[in-house]
């Protein structure tokens, strides 16, 4: 968030972003773990019980993964979670751009922004191989310190978090004041699925496994006893 933001918008704006990046930022130019939220001046209460009526925008940008899809017309501005966001808090968000990432499109068009005079976004995120960028993003004077911001409304969970490695600041800190706010590594927030196929169970009369020993027979059984009939 730009230093001239108002006071208005500290309340629930940095964790709502950051649970939008959660959702949204393997779709974006934060590819791979580490990304960071940078930097913004809004915070949030424990509880999320505010909304805002009427409701208040902040703006951000995106560098999209060239494999995405969306479904039902949906787009990086237009989707699930930015809907949730504005029904559920009253904050729109607005995509100032975005552009395909591929060849760090994204970060080049992020320093273009910067030296030309765009408009900013209020918030960014970007990801840990362009960690040159935050540096850029600090350097240029248009993003006030987070830290305090995080201490007065990050919940205990998001602070216990933070806390098994204080280390995950380090990229995004300056003089002791921590600019931009780490979004742990996605294997953190994301539960991988193992999918069985059924009519492979039907065929060899097996039931979906529920112990790590009947997955070591399902497996087995797959590999040995030809289900796929090739």
């Amino acid at each position: 968030m730009r230093a001239q933001s108002t006071k208005k918008r500290f309340l629930t704006l940095l964790a709502t972003t950051l649970s939008l990046t959660v959702v949204l930022a393997g779709c974006s130019g934060g590819s791979g773990g580490g990304d960071s939220a940078t930097p913004s001046t809004s915070g949030t209460q424990n509880e999320y019980k505010e909304k805002y009526d009427p409701a208040v925008t902040i703006t951000t940008a995106w560098g999209i993964d060239p494999e995405l899809k969306f479904k039902n017309g949906e787009s990086m501005e237009n989707n699930v979670a930015t809907k949730w966001a504005k029904d559920k808090f009253g904050i729109e968000i607005k995509s100032l751009w975005s552009v395909t990432d591929t060849n760090s499109a994204f970060a080049t068009k992020l320093r273009l922004a910067m030296s030309s005079g765009q408009e900013m976004p209020d918030i960014v995120t970007i990801g840990q191989p362009d960690n040159l960028v935050a540096q850029d993003l600090i350097d240029s004077g248009m993003y006030q310190e987070v830290g305090p911001l995080f201490d007065k409304y990050a919940s205990d969970t998001w602070k216990k978090a933070m806390e098994q490695d204080p280390n995950v600041w380090n990229p995004y800190s300056r003089d002791g004041k921590r600019m931009g706010v780490p979004v742990l590594d996605y294997a953190y927030n994301n539960d991988y699925l193992l999918w069985i196929r059924q009519d492979w169970l039907d065929k060899l009369n097996m039931k979906a496994p529920k112990t790590i020993d009947e997955l070591e027979a399902v497996m087995e059984a797959f590999k040995n006893n030809n289900p796929d009939g090739l």
